[in-house]
């Protein structure tokens, strides 16, 4: 008796426990700004870039791209980027270097 009730607690409790749903992080191109300048994302969580800018855009990595890039972004598109590694990952516009961002991934 005592373990069927043991049983049913259990499936009970995992039936309450709330779901971790990992959302997308959202960055504005913006004015020659990448709004938020800085974002904090978990490890498998993607980035998604949305040019609202009447100039065209990308996103660099400050490796010169090694670690990732993005084609140029009309106004309208977007990219997305996952991060798998933890890290601090900074990055700017190419065609524009005065506008950079950072990627904290914990």
């Amino acid at each position: 008796m005592m373990t069927r009730f043991a049983a049913a607690l259990g499936a009970a409790l995992i039936a309450a426990a709330p779901l971790v749903a990992h959302a997308d992080a959202h960055v504005t191109i913006d004015q020659h700004m990448f709004m938020p300048a800085t974002i904090i994302v978990h490890p498998g969580e993607k980035v998604i870039w949305m040019n609202k800018d009447s100039d065209v855009h990308n996103v660099t990595s400050d490796d010169d791209g090694k670690s990732f890039h993005t084609p140029l972004l009309d106004t309208g598109e977007s990219a997305s980027l996952s991060f798998a590694t933890p890290g601090t990952f900074g990055y700017h516009c190419s065609v524009h270097p005065d506008m950079t961002g950072t990627i904290i991934v914990r």
